[in-house]
């Protein structure tokens, strides 16, 4: 899909370890200033781009019956104006700055949350086969994503899982605004026959919005959320334990450093596993002194094998259960580990990346403490998944071939 102008920049950075500087593809976060009937209401954080929409989506999602909206003859404004007849500036307790990342954290009052929604009538139903095609084809269309890979998505579909509007941006609640308001402008509400797909994990405002914009299906690839509403709910909570790793003699450094896509490794799995799971953390050697932009979890031994990894993160977790990734495995997918975690397995070529629960923490130190180094059968929970995505980096070249 089409990458709106202003949506991305070209600066100059400076890469670790080396300090090396190239040039790289960001995205551009700026202000919009919201203003209804001439009122100044709200300023959200967002990548410029479709503002007509974000305001009108915005307006929608707020229970408000917007009749269009339309942008300044200066663009550098950064400001919409939205006519909506019979607004109520009183109801709308909302002129405050709003941030990128959510759009409920600045409301004042846990009554301006909820958002009155009739409810979703429909009569849709979509296969699972659709279902799992869903995020593929998202993430296909995802232009700006592909440059930067620094922003969100939201798409609406067809129930044959055709994509009829894709919209990315800073803010995943941005994006969602941006597809209703082009499915307001397109006069497709209620979105009662189509399907909307997120490129992240769910959250309370994103599953109001689809009910608000009359949407009976809700994709998404992340973890679902735990706060109830309209009959969502949400699975056992999941930590993701990144497995850092240190040296290598046969890949010549720290495969953590190793660049893949514009990102490290490290960062490539941190990502991941933030897609995937509640709770994040990573374990390692401090002793290595790696420079990763996240905290680490010290696994407390000199000695090198990924069951001391295991059970430190297992420690250090803040739920039952957690999986586990090797951060040489840049191929494992969001949905791969909330898979994994759901089932609380190991895939069928191995114990890592796999689930562990802490009630799997005595066999573990009672199987160290007897010198088994192996987590060979310590799991014997297993889920087929497809053994193309649990490839490993082994040397430098393949890194090359996984691009």
């Amino acid at each position: 899909m089409h990458t709106p102008p202003y949506a991305t920049a070209r600066i100059a950075v400076s890469r670790l370890p080396g300090g090396e500087t190239t040039d790289d593809v960001v995205a551009v976060e700026e202000p919009l200033e919201l203003r209804i009937n001439g009122r100044p209401v709200a300023v959200t954080m967002r990548t410029p781009g479709h503002d007509e929409e974000l305001a009108l989506g915005f307006c929608i999602s707020e229970g408000l019956r917007p009749e269009g909206a339309r942008l300044p003859d200066d663009l550098a404004a950064n400001m919409v104006e939205v006519d909506a007849p019979g607004f109520d500036p009183d109801r709308l307790a909302r002129s405050f700055y709003t941030s990128s990342s959510c759009g409920v954290c600045g409301k004042g009052a846990l009554e301006a949350v909820a958002v009155e929604a009739p409810r979703v009538e429909s009569d849709l139903r979509v296969t699972l086969e659709t279902v799992s095609l869903l995020p593929g084809r998202l993430r296909d269309a995802q232009a700006a994503f592909e440059l930067t890979g620094g922003l969100h998505a939201t798409g609406l579909l067809s129930p044959g899982g055709n994509l009829l509007c894709l919209r990315e941006d800073v803010g995943r609640h941005n994006a969602m605004d941006k597809v209703i308001g082009w499915a307001f402008r397109e006069r497709r509400l209620p979105l009662a026959e189509s399907i909307l797909c997120v490129s992240g994990r769910l959250s309370f405002e994103l599953v109001q919005k689809a009910a608000v914009a009359g949407c009976p299906v809700l994709v998404a690839v992340g973890a679902r959320p735990r706060k109830r509403l309209h009959g969502a709910v949400a699975d056992r909570p999941l930590t993701g334990v990144l497995l850092v790793g240190g040296g290598s003699t046969r890949f010549g450094s720290p495969k953590a450093l190793a660049l893949l896509g514009g990102e490290t490794l490290a960062e490539r799995g941190w990502r991941v596993l933030g897609e995937a799971c509640d709770e994040v953390i990573a374990v390692g050697k401090a002793a290595d002194a790696l420079p990763l932009p996240f905290p680490l979890v010290d696994d407390g031994t000199n000695d090198r094998a990924p069951v001391y990894g295991v059970i430190a993160g297992l420690r250090a977790a803040a739920h039952d259960v957690a999986v586990f990734l090797p951060v040489d495995c840049p191929l494992v997918t969001p949905e791969l580990l909330r898979g994994l975690g759901d089932a609380v397995a190991v895939p069928q070529t191995g114990p890592l990346p796999g689930a562990y629960g802490k009630d799997m923490l005595p066999d573990l130190e009672t199987r160290l403490q007897g010198g088994e180094l192996s987590l060979r059968g310590v799991n014997r929970a297993v889920l087929q998944v497809d053994a193309c995505l649990l490839r490993d980096v082994d040397v430098y070249a393949d890194l090359a071939t996984m691009r």
